[in-house]
């Protein structure tokens, strides 16, 4: 038996293939009714052909997730709450910048927040999320305060869909100068540790 986030996945990606076998099913009707609309029909079918040649960034962050951590890739359940004690936790916070810090160090990497260490995708509703606008702010201000804004250029984030969830993804360029937590602490990534 797969794992609970394999079968929903699979249920998602059947769930699409069937909507996208009808809307075929349509073309073909409507061309068998209007054989003259032939290329108004060639253009619908284009316009969904097209983007399918072209993986979508949710099948792209999944196909990261299902690989699973790496030296260049983590994975936190929450940004900065504890989900043992349901409260705000400044070492949770720590543990996920830490790990900027070292992809920062070494050779770049990808942080995933709302998802478990088992590649669950749990996303960051609970994490103290008022809104997008909100929760992105509180994540830039924290890299600010604990690791600088010099580092903004090789830090890219957004809140993504991946299986009708919000996660937060970070993607860190590596750096040509050695970056610290809170000015004070040097962190490397390892396969698959941050020390």
């Amino acid at each position: 038996i797969t794992s609970l986030s394999e079968q929903k996945l699979l249920i998602l990606t059947n769930k699409k293939l069937e909507e996208l076998q009808e809307t075929v099913n349509d073309l073909k009707r409507e061309l068998s009714l209007n054989p003259k609309g032939a290329n108004t029909i060639l253009e619908k079918f284009e316009a969904i052909h097209s983007p399918l040649k072209t993986i979508s960034e949710e099948e792209e962050i999944l196909s990261l997730i299902r690989k699973g951590e790496s030296k260049t890739v983590e994975f936190k359940q929450t940004f900065s709450k504890n989900i043992h004690t349901s409260k705000k936790d400044k070492e949770i916070e720590k543990a996920a910048l830490k790990n900027i810090v070292g992809f920062l160090n070494t050779e770049g990497g990808t942080l995933f927040v709302g998802v478990s260490d088992n590649g669950d995708v749990t996303g960051v509703e609970d994490d103290f999320f008022q809104s997008n606008d909100k929760y992105l702010l509180n994540f830039k201000n924290s890299l600010n305060a604990k690791i600088g804004s010099e580092f903004y250029p090789l830090i890219d984030f957004d809140l993504c869909k991946v299986l009708e969830k919000l996660i937060l993804k970070v993607v860190c360029k590596a750096s040509k100068k050695p970056c610290f937590y809170d000015d004070k602490e040097f962190y490397v990534r390892t396969n698959p540790a941050t020390d």
